[in-house]
């Protein structure tokens, strides 16, 4: 059987606030509210944003606890997949690679060769999950209709 930590990761920032990948950083959303781009004729429903936050030193056993209770593996068996996730982004970073978290962003080395992250447009926002953004078009009026 394949885990894929990835894929749970997305799955865990419906549910929650933030993410912590051991050893690497922290994904967090943050609430976007509805908006209008004018220029665009657009109409953004609310959403949740995702940001990283590299800190190789904050800890929390939430995708461990989770990838153990989804996938009826032992905290043991959880916490080797986890590390060894980890340890593959660790090594695809260095080789200078993108890392691609399905439905989340890509994690590279920026040209400083400190972490970036690009997040995808995925809205996590429960409520509003699955609301398209509207286009529209300005209403045109005639000289003869605004008498």
């Amino acid at each position: 059987m394949v885990i894929d930590v990835a894929a749970h990761i997305s799955l865990l920032l419906y549910q929650n606030d933030a993410v912590v990948l051991p050893g690497l950083g922290k994904l967090s959303s943050t609430y976007k509210p509805a908006a209008l781009d004018h220029i665009q004729g657009q109409l953004l429903p609310p959403a949740k944003t995702i940001h990283f936050e590299v800190d190789d030193s904050v800890q929390n056993d939430l995708i461990q606890r989770s990838l153990a209770e989804r996938h009826h593996i032992n905290a043991t068996q959880a916490e080797i997949l986890l590390e060894d996730y980890i340890h593959s982004v660790r090594n695809a970073l260095s080789y200078e690679e993108e890392v691609d978290i399905p439905k989340v962003g890509k994690l590279y080395k920026g040209y400083d060769q400190k972490l970036c992250f690009a997040a995808y447009d995925t809205n996590y926002n429960s409520t509003s999950f699955g609301l398209p953004q509207l286009q529209y078009r300005a209403i045109e009026r005639t000289s003869e209709s605004r008498k």
